[in-house]
C-alpha cells in the first residue's frame, strides 16, 4: 500500500526571545534565550552582528562566560527551516568595564 503524504511548510517564528538587553560587568557571564517554531521545527543559530564571522553554538540558550568589553555589541538569534526565509531577533549586550587609572609621581 502507498502513501501519499502532504507536508506543509510553515515559516519559522520566533515565540520567545530574550532578554532584549542586558548590561553587565567585566567577568560576568550572559545568557539570552530564542525558541522558535516553524515546518519543520527550525534550527537556531547565533552570531554577532558586528563581526559576522562569529557564529557561536546552535541552541535555544546563548551563553557568555567572563564577558570582557570586546564582548559588547548587539547578537542575533536566526531560526531558519527549509521554508524559505529565516526568522531573527536581535539583543544588545552592554559590558561595563573597570577603569584603571595610572598615576605618575615624581620624586
Amino acid at each position: 500500500m502507498f502513501f501519499n503524504f502532504l507536508h506543509s511548510l510553515v515559516l519559522p517564528s520566533i515565540q520567545s526571545f530574550g532578554p532584549m538587553n542586558q548590561t553587565v560587568n567585566e567577568t560576568d557571564y550572559v545568557t539570552f534565550f530564542c525558541n522558535a517554531t516553524g515546518n519543520p521545527l527550525p534550527t537556531i543559530t547565533w552570531s554577532k552582528l558586528e563581526d559576522g564571522s562569529a557564529v557561536f553554538p546552535g541552541g535555544t540558550e546563548l551563553v557568555l562566560n567572563s564577558v570582557n568589553r570586546i564582548d559588547t555589541g548587539t547578537y542575533v538569534c536566526t531560526a531558519r527551516n527549509s521554508a524559505f526565509r529565516p526568522a531573527t531577533a536581535t539583543a544588545n549586550l552592554t559590558v561595563q568595564c573597570k577603569c584603571y587609572v595610572m598615576v605618575k609621581t615624581r620624586l
